[in-house]
This record gives C-alpha cells, structure tokens and sequence, in this order.
C-alpha cells in the first residue's frame, strides 16, 4: 500500500521531496528482487521443453544481467538443438553449458545486492573502494558483459 510504502521511506530517512513524491501517487507496487537457484534442473527429466532465462535462473538485479543471460541462453540454446544429435543431447548440452556461468552471475549479484543494500554505509563505500581498487569490480563486471556462448 501506499502508506507502508511512506513509512519505510521515512524510517529510512528519505528526503521530505521523496517522501512527498511517494503520498501523492494514485498506485503503488512493490517489485521483489527474486534469486531462482540455478542448480537444479531446468526441464523434467526426458521433458522436450527447457527453461531459459530468469525462469531458470533469476538473480537479483545489482549486476543488470537478466536480459543479457536470457539472449546468451537462447542462443547457446539454438546453437545445442543445431549441434546435437537428439533432442535430449541438445537440451542436456545447453544446461551443461550455461549452469556454470549463470550461477556465478547469480552468486555475485546477489553479494552485490547484500553490500549495497543491507551493510551499513561505511563499510558498504570501503568494500567498493577496495574491489575497484584492486580491480576486482571490473573483474566482476566484465565477467557478466562477455559472453559465455
């Protein structure tokens, strides 16, 4: 509701202008940050139909991945169903192919999102200061922009 979107913006101490942005809107909605856990398998064994993007794998969104990993499965996928002798090769290929890189994807983002959202700021600006400094971040960050297929 409207009002408990409010109250959380001023229990987090919200500037009154974003406060006010917030009471004077007709709708509100509350959009979750889902992480669907990779590993499991993304069709019913002997299935003919298969999970891609975040329906096999949704991650939260503080590396900007969804989109990207959704066109990098469904062409790994199309590049398997080409390659492959049968069908279940195909679909057995494409997991095999795309479960590692996902899941990493997912792993990190979801480290990102904690740092970013839940530790206090302090710690939060050194953590980030210190990957960029080091040059983890960028490491991070390139590793979902290059493609895995």
């Amino acid at each position: 509701t409207r009002e408990a979107m409010v109250s959380q913006l001023r229990t987090a101490g919200m500037p009154a202008d974003v406060v006010a942005l917030a009471e004077s809107c007709d709708r509100c909605f509350e959009l979750g940050a889902e992480y669907v856990n990779p590993l499991p398998a993304w069709r019913a064994a002997g299935g003919a139909a298969v999970l891609l993007g975040d329906a096999a794998h949704a991650m939260p969104p503080f590396l900007g991945q969804g989109t990207n990993q959704a066109v990098q499965d469904a062409f790994c996928l199309a590049d398997c169903l080409a390659g492959e002798a049968s069908l279940e090769a195909a679909l057995d290929a494409y997991e095999a192919a795309r479960k590692l890189a996902v899941a990493r994807l997912g792993f990190n983002s979801v480290v990102l999102g904690a740092v970013e959202t839940l530790a206090p700021s302090a710690f939060r600006d050194a953590f980030f200061r210190t990957t960029s400094a080091l040059g983890v971040a960028k490491v991070v960050f390139l590793d979902g922009a290059v493609p895995k297929v």
